[in-house]
């Protein structure tokens, strides 16, 4: 029964970690490919000032491509699923920010892989769920196919990573009434 378990525990992390990771690899590469439709992207959604357009444009396909082999590597999971994690959860809050002021405009989180769809709450949805994938490796880690199990001491443990194993080998301790 244990095996089991432990196998269904492997199965749901590697999938959470390919699932967000894997799209943030494609996003990145394919923003990469045009990013001058990636300036005009983030322009249109009216959230940056102006001249932090190119900035954004240059530095959120890295940021993407970073978090992205590290979720999937399973590489310090637990810093790459909140790096990832907040990435997707200001992507999720522009694109709803896009509908709710009744704006129609070019998503850009695929480049010119979605051909220029326009942002709905179906892409809200998607970015939500790839949020909750993050949120699944920020819990519980990268799993035993990770690079994080199977590197053992020899690659230096995140902050996260150290505080999740430190939270659970200590023991709980109850309060005792006072006398």
């Amino acid at each position: 029964m244990a095996e089991r378990e432990h196998i269904g525990k492997t199965t749901l992390l590697m999938t959470c970690r390919f699932i967000a990771g894997g799209a943030f690899l494609i996003a990145a590469l394919m923003k990469l490919k045009d990013v001058s439709a990636l300036m005009l992207s983030i322009e249109s959604f009216e959230l940056l000032p102006t001249v932090l357009v190119p900035f954004a444009a240059y530095t959120v396909p890295w940021i993407e491509i970073v978090s992205g082999l590290a979720l999937v590597y399973g590489f310090w999971s637990r810093s790459a699923a909140v790096l990832a994690g907040m990435t997707y959860l200001i992507f999720t809050v522009a694109l709803a920010s896009v509908l709710l002021r009744g704006m129609s405009v070019d998503c850009g989180c695929f480049g010119a892989l979605t051909g220029g769809d326009a942002v709905t709450w179906l892409s809200v949805l998607r970015n939500a769920f790839f949020l909750g994938c993050c949120g699944v490796v920020l819990a519980m880690g990268g799993g035993r196919a990770s690079l994080d199990h199977s590197s053992g001491h020899r690659v230096p443990e995140s902050r996260l990573d150290r505080i999740a194993r430190d939270s659970s080998d200590s023991p709980s301790v109850t309060a005792e009434p006072a006398s």
